[in-house]
């Protein structure tokens, strides 16, 4: 039994060993490529949880799984450590030195700065990609 106990303690071990090696070998291919957008593609799959299983404990110990149970939890949770408002907005006294008054945009200014953008960049706020700009 002992002999069986320990080929298989070098078999997890050497497993782990090609592993971890196997894993160095991709990050630095990645690393090497010098491709930013597959370097954030692969951290964010490495920093982000696929499991659809959530369970949330409260401050009684119970598991909550359901999700208005748990957005209750939270909310419970950030009234009993947030602070009440008291009905006073700060004022701010400003002076303006100097104002926009007229912008001159033209044509060549608007080719310039989409001749700038990155193609394989992520959508903006309005949600449109860069390269529907490029190829518009």
């Amino acid at each position: 039994m002992t002999l069986l106990c320990e080929k298989y303690r070098t078999c997890v071990y050497r497993r782990r060993q090609l592993l971890v090696s196997s894993q160095t070998r991709v990050e630095e291919n990645l690393i090497s490529a010098d491709n930013v957008g597959a370097f954030y593609r692969y951290v964010n799959r490495r920093i982000t949880s696929n499991s659809s299983v959530r369970v949330i404990v409260d401050h009684s110990g119970a598991h909550l799984t359901d999700n208005v149970l748990i957005a209750n939890a939270f909310n419970n949770y950030f009234a009993a450590v947030g602070t009440s408002d008291n009905n006073i907005t700060p004022t701010c006294d400003t002076q303006l030195y100097s104002t926009l008054d007229n912008i001159v945009i033209d044509a060549a200014d608007v080719m310039s700065s989409i001749d700038k953008l990155k193609c394989n960049c992520s959508c903006g706020p309005d949600g449109l990609p860069p390269i529907l700009f490029r190829y518009l």
